[in-house]
């Protein structure tokens, strides 16, 4: 997982109107670390700092997890 801030800007040609994200560690290494877990290039957005839950959420479930940053 990751937490990051959208920001705004225009659309892309992509279409897509989520897809403009600061994220602390700068974009390079984020899709660096995010691509060596494994899980392409698909994220899912959502709004609120949630990690820590998330994380207890997998440790509940037996499911590990991986906060990027």
């Amino acid at each position: 997982m990751a937490e990051a801030e959208s920001v705004p800007g225009p659309i892309l040609n992509i279409g897509n109107t989520n897809s403009r994200y600061r994220f602390p560690i700068g974009v390079r290494q984020f899709i660096t670390a995010w691509n060596a877990q494994g899980p392409a290039h698909h994220c899912a957005v959502g709004i609120g700092h949630i990690a820590d839950k998330i994380s207890k959420f997998g440790a509940l479930l037996g499911i590990e997890t991986t906060q990027i940053c």
